[in-house]
């Protein structure tokens, strides 16, 4: 019965991972017509510095991170918050949870679908007790991706639409975009919503309640076989992990359209977050950690985590890696 449970468990973390591996080869990308962009491609380094790691043991499988305000919460097969790498409280979620933002002071995690069977919900905490708020459902739908800003809470639901809710709850608007939805990132005045099954970045802008405009640059046009899911901004791009790609889009936060990639990150990079003028690329397959310099795009150091990293985040000089299989964070800091 253990083994079941884990094995569901295990199903729930990796779905963004088996959609992508669901990512169709295509065709080539037409020039843009706007013209060449500048090309920004990490230099060379043989010998970067390594990271000083400190590993954190969890009694559960980890899926999600996000750093908020001196804490770092963690989602997965458990829901827990840390201080100075502690757990200092637990959350009780019921299932899976694979997306993580705080809202004021409440925090929403979305979560569900245990063995295979979609039935999932977002669950609403006080950041500070830990006690659940309220519980939204969505039978047979399995929201993954979530974050906010001004215009509202955004849901990504894996069956295909995107939720904008407003702060009490209330499901606002339902987006269709694509099958396959996972991250959602609310930067440059839009939401940007991947789709590693589609091959897609969603460019989703929001005007008003009623008013709502989609575009999406798809990557299937390329010869190799790809899969966009892990998202993060910052002033100059949007930035998209490609796993199946084995490299990281700069996507241009204006049009959508991607200007450059960076292919020595990794073999399958599949997270990012961006801090302090640091880029954090975490690598599945490999459990390659690299640290770029945001604006030079030179590689400021390298390290390993434990087991299948798979989720990461950054505050200031150091950052907090996610080793699925490992059952642990691994805690990484600039030398």
């Amino acid at each position: 019965m253990k083994e079941q449970r884990d094995l569901s468990r295990r199903r729930i973390a990796l779905l963004l991972l088996a959609a992508a591996s669901a990512a169709a080869c295509t065709e080539p990308v037409a020039p843009d017509a706007a013209g060449p962009r500048p090309t920004l491609t990490p230099s060379a380094q043989a010998s970067a510095p390594e990271l000083t790691k400190t590993r954190i043991p969890l009694s559960g499988q980890p899926a999600t991170l996000r750093y908020d305000r001196g804490s770092l919460w963690v989602g997965g097969s458990l829901l827990v918050r840390l201080e100075d790498d502690r757990i200092v409280q637990r959350l009780r979620s019921g299932v899976s949870r694979v997306g993580i933002v705080r809202v004021g002071s409440r925090m929403w995690a979305t979560g569900g679908g245990d063995g295979g069977v979609p039935d999932g919900s977002v669950v609403i905490y006080d950041a500070d007790s830990g006690k659940r708020v309220r519980r939204l459902e969505f039978p047979d739908q399995s929201p993954y991706g979530i974050d906010a800003g001004g215009k509202g809470i955004f849901v990504a639901l894996f069956q295909g639409d995107l939720l904008r809710i407003d702060p009490a709850g209330n499901v606002m608007s339902s987006i269709p975009l694509s099958d396959g939805l996972t991250q959602v990132l609310v930067a440059h005045g839009n939401v940007w919503v991947s789709s590693p099954q589609s091959g897609k970045v969603w460019q989703v802008e929001v005007t008003s309640r009623d008013d709502t405009s989609a575009a999406a640059t798809d990557f299937r046009r390329e010869p190799k076989r790809t899969c966009p899911q892990g998202l993060e901004s910052s002033k100059r791009a949007i930035w998209v992990a490609d796993p199946c790609a084995r490299k990281v889009r700069l996507l241009d936060p204006e049009s959508g359209q991607m200007f450059d990639a960076l292919e020595n990150v990794g073999r399958r990079p599949v997270d990012i977050d961006i801090d302090s003028g640091f880029v954090w690329i975490v690598s599945f397959w490999d459990d390659l950690v690299t640290v770029l310099d945001v604006d030079t795009l030179e590689v400021v150091a390298q390290g390993y985590a434990g087991r299948r990293a798979s989720a990461v985040a950054a505050h200031g000089r150091e950052a907090w890696v996610a080793n699925h299989e490992g059952y642990a964070l691994t805690h990484f800091q600039l030398p």
